[in-house]
């Protein structure tokens, strides 16, 4: 039995959020496709929705957790109820048989640190499969969250939507892997165009990737960071790595790339390391929403910072 909505929409309401437990790759792929980028276009060409955004995550079970933006409050109620009626009816028709042992769903959810991307988040026990829960989404929650301090928010905003049907082609890839390569090679090429060091802002995004014992500032670690890296990025990484961040070289970066990279490292008044913590969040969510497990975005992030390097500072023949 499918789960309704848990919240009806208020006049304040804007945003609308959805988590869908779906369970299965391919039919994750095929709900990004042929239901959520239909949806958002639908509800967009119809004047309902102007906002859109999505990503995969593991709390109470595998799941899409997508928003989207009531174009004005009076259209609020409308797309909840079309919304409503898209989703139940896609998983009535095209339902996941993918089953999973529950002691693997108890880890995957155990492996969020009792992390909550929304309300749906709660309680701890798993959803079934082929179901779905929607409730409000405060603007203060993530991602709306990042526009914290920003001085153009719609114009982010507008960029990070554009990018989440950028993220669900990018998710049909076979070889999700190369897809992320190219991904962190473009960003690579655009930072200097916003006059930021690949340098400085790969060594940030590395630096958030472990947990530390002491409260050093991220800076203060990169001797020791540049001592261990022989050892943590391996020959194997980086020669496969390098063989696809080539190809994406000889290409110029997308204008979509720079524009949404240049609004977020904007100078307005907002700290370096705030405007690169909103980065490290969308690199590191386009990596989630692909499909590329966690584990792998250390060797990426790791290649990028020891291309970043001076040869003398690499300690390792590229």
């Amino acid at each position: 039995m499918l789960m309704r909505s848990q919240a009806q929409l208020s006049d304040e309401t804007l945003y609308l959020g959805a988590n869908i437990y779906y369970w299965g790759e391919q039919e994750i792929r095929y709900l990004l496709l042929h239901g959520l980028k239909s949806w958002a276009s639908k509800s967009r060409s119809e004047g309902l929705s102007d906002f859109f955004w999505w990503t995969r995550f593991d709390a109470r079970g595998p799941h899409i957790f997508t928003i989207f933006s009531a174009a004005n409050k009076g259209k609020g109620e409308q797309l909840r109820q079309l919304l409503n009626h898209w989703i139940e009816y896609f998983l009535l028709t095209q339902s996941s048989t993918v089953e999973l042992d529950s002691r693997l769903l108890e880890e995957r959810h155990r492996n969020c640190r009792g992390g909550k991307m929304c309300i749906a988040d709660t309680p701890d026990e798993i959803a079934p499969n082929n179901t779905f829960q929607m409730f409000s989404h405060h603007p203060a929650n993530y991602p709306l969250s990042l526009v914290a301090g920003m001085q153009n928010k719609r114009e982010f905003l507008g960029h990070l939507d554009r990018l989440a049907f950028r993220a669900i082609h990018e998710a049909q890839a076979e070889d999700v892997f190369s897809t992320a390569i190219r991904w962190i090679a473009e960003i690579d090429q655009v930072l200097p165009l916003c006059n930021v060091s690949p340098e400085d802002y790969w060594f940030f995004h590395l630096s958030t990737l472990f947990v530390f014992s002491d409260s050093k500032h991220w800076r203060e670690r990169r001797n020791s960071f540049l001592s261990h890296l022989p050892k943590m990025l391996s020959e194997g990484n980086r020669i496969s790595i390098a063989k696809t961040w080539l190809i994406q070289s000889q290409h110029s970066a997308g204008t979509d790339t720079y524009d949404l990279v240049r609004s977020v490292l904007a100078e307005d008044g907002r700290t370096l390391d705030d405007r690169y913590m909103v980065l490290r969040q969308i690199n590191h969510q386009l990596l989630l929403q692909i499909g590329l497990l966690g584990k792998f975005e250390i060797p990426l992030v790791l290649y990028a910072w020891f291309r970043s390097l001076s040869s003398h500072a690499r300690g390792i023949t590229a």
